[in-house]
């Protein structure tokens, strides 16, 4: 057989090289990637606990590698992590389950950041048959168990007598990232006799007692006994309660205050899908994310995109983009969708952007982005989101500590939705970002407006009443 050519050897390694070192760069920034923002946790084996004082001891232990994965921790805040532990580590043999539950969760609320947290926690929690949210006029009883029918509507003046305010100052510190997002959060906090028997031990951890005035002013007492979770189920959260429709997760028939309305607002119509449209008069639209996750109905992406090609740019007069309730996802999911509704907004038009405090992580995303777009049609209408415009995501599998079996959730990835990434975050921004993400600016509304509950209870919506008037 004929040998190669001096030349034909030359051009065979050369097409060989330019396959090779492409894909030897690509492979090494993808492990880069993964390892920086994905990283696999490795957890020590230690054997099984002899009581209950080593069990917390062993936890406590696994949890001092926090602060090594999570990035949001500023030194100042790794070294109270540490210290804090040292205190709880020391007290490890009187510790409930229930305060070992609250204290895990005040720990890593050091970090400061609403992605660094304890999560599916109500996996753990007991709650009483009854569901909480936060209106303009205060707590009220949104939803509760066929027997607790008659505290729909109360509202509630205290817990364990404290009241809701001393209930959010005191509940604060458990949980990570700005006010707002503690107070959508601890919405969880307020039915659990666990949470209020592992902040105060000296409390009940299976009952608690409310104070409540009804819509006739009429005052009164009421003890509800809690009952345990089913580890293997995945709860809804706190913005779900205000919806009517059954949740699949209740045990027994559970009633709204809603409940038989023929008329629901908007954003409570299809609750539990991730996207509800509707076309409004005036040559206007609404859209309603919910989550920024498939559902049944397939991919977000995809039902953006559809949403999308039906809207020609300049088309409409208005548009209402809802992201109340959304507490995240995959901003990727909305990318497109966030400049293709500006687009369709008339010059002249407006873009009215909804949100609450329950607006969370990639719903965050998605209003910066369209608010961005939008330009000086972009109106932020409601609460202040429920994270700040800088803040930490993004991880790989969690923390699990090996007896609690809590699952601690950390933050890898920088992001700046007020400024953008610039070169100064070159070493921790989320790298994705460098391509997608935009000065977003200031997210709080310029006039802040909550729900009110009169305007509720008769199945109103007291901030899409006020887009409409601002649209009309």
């Amino acid at each position: 057989m004929k040998s190669l050519s001096r030349r034909t050897r030359v051009l065979l390694v050369a097409a060989v090289l330019l396959v090779v070192i492409p894909a030897a760069v690509l492979g090494g920034l993808y492990y880069e990637f993964m390892s920086r923002f994905y990283p696999k946790v490795s957890i020590p084996a230690m054997p099984a606990p002899a009581n209950r004082a080593e069990a917390n001891r062993q936890d406590l232990e696994v949890l001092a590698l926090l602060p090594r994965y999570d990035k949001s921790f500023s030194l100042e805040a790794a070294d109270r992590f540490g210290m804090e532990r040292q205190k709880v580590v020391a007290r490890a043999a009187e510790l409930t389950p229930a305060q070992m539950e609250m204290e895990i969760s005040r720990l890593v609320a050091i970090a400061d950041n609403g992605h660094t947290t304890a999560g599916r926690r109500l996996r753990r929690i007991e709650r009483v048959p009854i569901r909480l949210a936060w209106f303009a006029e205060g707590l009220y009883v949104v939803r509760a168990a066929e027997p607790q029918a008659n505290l729909l509507s109360n509202r509630v003046t205290s817990i364990n007598g404290k009241t809701p305010e001393e209930l959010v100052a005191a509940f604060a510190p458990y949980l990570g990232g700005p006010i707002e997002h503690a107070k959508a959060t601890m919405l969880v906090f307020f039915v659990s006799p666990t949470v209020f028997a592992g902040v105060w031990p000296a409390m009940q951890a299976d009952r608690l007692t409310f104070e409540v005035v009804s819509p006739a002013g009429a005052k009164d007492t009421i003890s509800l006994t809690s009952t345990a979770p089913d580890p293997e189920k995945a709860y809804s959260f706190p913005p779900r309660d205000i919806a009517p429709q059954p949740i699949k997760t209740e045990a027994g028939s559970w009633v709204s205050v809603l409940s038989g309305r023929n008329e629901l607002p908007l954003t409570l119509r299809d609750a539990d899908a991730s996207l509800y449209t509707m076309p409004l008069e005036g040559n206007g639209l609404y859209v309603h994310i919910l989550s920024n996750s498939d559902d049944e109905r397939g991919p977000l992406d995809d039902q953006l995109a559809k949403l999308s090609a039906t809207l020609a740019p300049g088309s409409l007069r208005y548009a209402i983009l809802d992201m109340r309730g959304n507490g995240g996802g995959d901003y990727t999911k909305s990318l497109a969708f966030t400049k293709a509704l500006p687009k369709a907004v008339a010059p002249d038009g407006k873009l009215f952007i909804l949100t609450d405090n329950g607006t969370f992580s990639a719903a965050l995303v998605t209003v910066a982005r369209a608010k961005y777009f939008g330009g000086d049609r972009s109106v932020v209408l409601g609460e202040r989101v429920g994270d700040r415009e800088r803040f930490w995501a993004e991880a790989g599998d969690p923390l699990v500590l090996p007896n609690s079996k809590i699952r601690v959730f950390f933050a890898t990835g920088y992001h700046d939705w007020h400024d953008g990434c610039g070169w100064k975050d070159r070493g921790r921004c989320f790298w994705i970002n460098w391509v997608f993400d935009v000065p977003g600016g200031d997210l709080a509304p310029k006039q802040p407006m909550t729900w009110k509950f009169a305007d509720y209870r008769e199945g109103r919506d007291t901030l899409l009443e006020d887009a409409l008037k601002r649209a009309k």
